[in-house]
């Protein structure tokens, strides 16, 4: 008797989860179950009156909801069985109380059958039934083909299911693709163009918190949905509600996938080879190793989560505005989420529980503005899977990692392992909450996004599906009918095809307005202005919609412009209102201060805003994103240690990473003790922020710079998790150094922002170039920047000395100067700050040491020598 009442309940279980079709009644189905277990008192027999034979003792039933095409839908049902006690020429029939049914007749009962692949489950066709009644009550009993005598019965009460009754609105609304909350019902919606059928999956996942009320177990949490085609599809949409009325539990976390043109087995059930496919506007994931960074105990298999219904409208924003700054005005920090916390030297109040993650860099926000940052641009930190990376550290045996994150999942979710909360929807509550307190200092977000390829398929991955179960040839570029690889990961988006493109312009949106972002770097954004055939576009569709776009005319657009075609080269290229990452900035200002001869025009050019690249079709001097190190490369420390890279620890061979880097050890690769070498990379640290700073455009500097960190000549940290974090305690050791140096430096460029933050490129007017020779092959250049604002003129001497020689700088007669760098002297001689006196300078000369850069403030109006 316990053992009939164990498998009972199981296929109670199995009666009351496996209800398919636009609608169910779960309420009804547990009651069914209830019922069953009710039967469970009594021994189940056959019609012979013998107890079931061995094997016989568990019967599970499972009856699948269809719809008939009828104009007013009638329902349908499909019985599913296990009966593994038949016999030889013996099978298996379903009778009961409906007319399809035979009113109790086994002459007239329905049919089941099996294979012997399938056995012991028996499978009807599907069977019609008159009207919508609420419940269908039956047996199975088991006889000849033929129909003949012998009929055995099943003893006990008889069999009740429940059947949903229709109701308006079951067959879904295109009201935004992906999951969303109606008043009363959850709507299901996926864009499939030229998909035939459609199913969704619903399961509700171990530790969900109705799962003991439920009553679920393992094997029995998941609801399939077959859509109709006549009902449940809009145009090239999928859709389908679920009533809140219909659901004994709560729908927050249950997962959610979807399967089309599925495979069916015998049963009229998708193969479990079907593969399941993660909706690309899911709003939450969930996966197995969702919790702890570089778990590699299970297999990443990301399934959509139906988020918390009032998330996005509970958060308190606190009033807390935008900041609004104009792009000419920031100083752009590029970081990482994890990398700015997670090291254990962090101190931060709650220790490691906040490290590495959005709530973590709360804390350091003093920092950020005690340099001067006012802009930060974060990594990815779409939900990205950081096991996706084979290799192992050959020198240390670690297991490298997608660091980095260029390799999205799922692109409206925020980065699970960068969050403190386990509850669903943490993730959207932890961003808006760092966002939110970003503002209240002033500081703006900026997000590198990665809408050039996808994270599906890397690395051979191929144990989850998106973009290219749904619709291959529309999300992704292809060339006779294989990946294109613009990117250098694999595969490239189809952006500027319609769907591709609406889903690109919904996930900005999203994030824009929801999340309240300030501004989007699009990682290889020339592979996002290839049309269908591969070329790039004279004006690309995506880009234009996102340019005139009124929603996210707010917005701050850069562009990173190249991928890895040899024809996707489009630094200048990109319209009105965005800005750049200045590559030939980068290359310029390394090779200037490296001592590559005949490089003085082109710093000169670049000093002042690279007006050769932006000064056409409206463009701004701030439309220049001038740097000279980032993620991709050396750091600013590394720039200056050593000639090439060392990337072994990247398990390649060293076939990573950029050959080419500008780059001078100044006399030995990497560490050394030596101390005028130590010295003299001190210097040209120095001169390297005087650049990006001091220039004109929008500065841009890498997380750690500030304090010189290294990556040990690796030049392609995209694998590396610790050698990538943020030393705070090597930070505190430089405060009186670099620190100092590069804190100064800032807020010397903000209080002149009308020196060096210019909405338009210099005149004449405005600069007065103190060059004798153009044509001196010598890296010595020397200019005086100057103009107007409130309180009066303003002028700066700035001169670079880039090579191996002592140099003089003939300083304007008749004035006075103020010393206020000289990045040849030990600090805290190397710059002045208010804390401190400005050294005082005659007319005359000025000694300047071999690399090295000073900046003189001028005492007298010169304008009228430069004019």
């Amino acid at each position: 008797l316990k053992a009939t009442c164990r498998h009972v309940k199981r296929s109670a279980y199995w009666l009351a989860f496996l209800a398919v079709g636009p609608s169910f009644s779960l309420s009804a189905a547990f009651a069914q179950r209830d019922r069953a277990m009710g039967q469970a008192r009594s021994l189940l027999k056959l019609g012979s009156g013998q107890p079931m034979p061995q094997g016989c003792s568990e019967k599970r039933a499972t009856i699948v909801i269809e719809d008939t095409p009828t104009p007013t839908p009638a329902a349908a049902v499909r019985f599913s069985v296990t009966v593994p006690c038949t016999q030889p020429g013996e099978v298996v029939f379903c009778v009961g109380a409906a007319d399809a049914l035979g009113w109790w007749d086994p002459t007239k009962a329905v049919k089941c059958s099996t294979t012997a692949e399938t056995f012991p489950v028996w499978t009807s066709e599907v069977v019609p039934l008159t009207g919508h009644p609420d419940s269908l009550e039956f047996k199975l009993i088991i006889g000849r083909e033929d129909r003949r005598g012998g009929w055995r019965w099943e003893e006990g009460a008889n069999r009740i299911a429940r059947l949903p009754a229709p109701r308006p609105g079951t067959s879904g609304k295109v009201i935004r693709l992906s999951c969303t909350f109606g008043s009363s019902a959850l709507n299901f919606a996926l864009k499939a163009p030229g998909a035939t059928s459609a199913w969704l999956l619903l399961e509700v996942p171990p530790g969900h918190q109705d799962w003991g009320k439920m009553g679920a177990t393992e094997g029995a949490n998941r609801f399939l949905f077959r859509l109709d085609p006549k009902t449940n599809r809009t145009s090239s949409i999928w859709h389908v509600e679920v009533a809140a009325s219909q659901i004994a539990f709560c729908p927050t976390g249950v997962r959610y996938a979807w399967q089309l043109d599925a495979v069916l087995d015998t049963n009229g059930m998708p193969r479990a080879s079907n593969p399941w496919i993660l909706d690309p506007f899911a709003r939450e994931i969930e996966s197995c190793t969702v919790g702890a960074w570089n778990d590699r105990g299970s297999c990443y298999a990301p399934m959509a989560v139906v988020p918390e219904m009032h998330a996005d409208k509970i958060f308190d924003w606190q009033g807390v505005d935008r900041p609004g700054l104009h792009l000419k005005d920031l100083v752009i920090y590029e970081m990482h989420v994890r990398g700015f916390t997670r090291n254990p030297d962090s101190k931060l109040r709650e220790g490691s529980r906040l490290a590495g993650t959005f709530l973590g860099v709360l804390e350091k926000i003093p920092h950020l503005l005690r340099l001067g940052i006012n802009c930060i641009e974060l990594l990815p930190i779409f939900e990205f899977d950081e096991t996706a990376n084979p290799n192992w550290n050959p020198q240390t045996g670690e297991q490298l990692c997608n660091y980095w994150g260029y390799s999205t999942v799922a692109f409206f979710v925020p980065m699970h392992r960068f969050v403190v909360g386990g509850q669903v929807s943490a993730a959207t509550t932890e961003f808006k909450t760092m966002v939110r307190e970003l503002h209240r200092a002033g500081i703006e977000v900026i997000l590198d996004v990665v809408f050039n390829h996808t994270a599906e398929g890397v690395w051979g991955g191929d144990h989850w599906k998106s973009w290219s179960a749904i619709a291959l040839s529309k999300y992704y570029l292809l060339s006779q009918g294989y990946h294109t690889n613009y990117t250098g990961c694999g595969n490239t988006m189809n952006a500027n095809d319609p769907l591709c493109m609406d889903w690109i312009l919904e996930c900005v949106r999203f994030w824009a307005l929801d999340m309240r972002v300030d501004g989007f770097r699009f990682d290889a954004a020339a592979s996002l202005c290839r049309g269908s055939d591969g070329k790039v576009l004279l004006e690309p569709p995506l880009i234009k919609r996102l340019t005139n776009d009124p929603e996210l005319r707010h917005v701050k657009f850069v562009a990173e412009p190249w991928d890895c075609s040899l024809d996707g080269h489009m630094l200048g290229r990109f319209p009105t209102g965005w800005a750049e990452w200045n590559g030939k900035f980068r290359e310029t200002v390394r090779r200037f201060l490296k001592g590559d001869e005949g490089m003085k025009g082109d710093f000169a050019t670049s000093m002042c805003g690279s007006s050769d690249i932006f000064g056409h079709r409206g463009r701004r001097p701030c439309h220049s994103i001038n740097y000279v190190t980032t993620h991709d490369g050396f750091t600013l420390r590394d720039l200056v240690s050593y000639n090439g890279k060392h990337n072994a620890c990247n398990g390649e061979d060293s076939r990573d990473g950029e050959d080419y880097n500008n780059s001078w050890n100044c006399g030995a690769e990497g560490f050394t003790a030596d101390g005028k070498i130590k010295h003299l990379r001190e210097c040209q640290m120095r001169n390297f922020l005087v650049a990006v700073l001091l220039s004109v455009g929008t500065p841009l500097l890498l997380f750690g710079d500030e304090y010189g960190r290294s990556q040990n000549g690796c030049n392609n940290g995209y694998c590396q998790d610790s050698l990538s974090w943020f030393s705070w305690a090597e930070c505190d050791r430089e405060e009186r150094g670099l620190v100092r140096f590069t804190r100064l430096l800032i807020a010397l460029r903000r209080r002149y922002a009308h020196i060096f933050c210019r909405t338009e490129f210099l005149s004449d007017s405005d600069v007065w170039w103190r060059v004798s020779d153009w044509k001196d092959p010598y890296n010595y250049i020397c200019y005086v920047l100057h103009g107007y604002s409130a309180t009066g003129y303003s002028g700066f001497l700035i001169a670079f000395n880039a090579g191996h020689e002592e140099r003089v700088c003939d300083l304007p007669d008749g004035n006075t100067f103020l010393r206020l760098v000289d990045t040849s002297l030990q600090p805290p001689q190397d710059i002045c700050g208010d804390e401190a006196q400005p050294v005082t300078i005659q007319s005359g000369t000025y000694g300047m040491a071999p690399r090295s850069c000073i900046v003189l403030q001028c005492m007298m109006d010169y304008t009228m020598f430069a004019a």
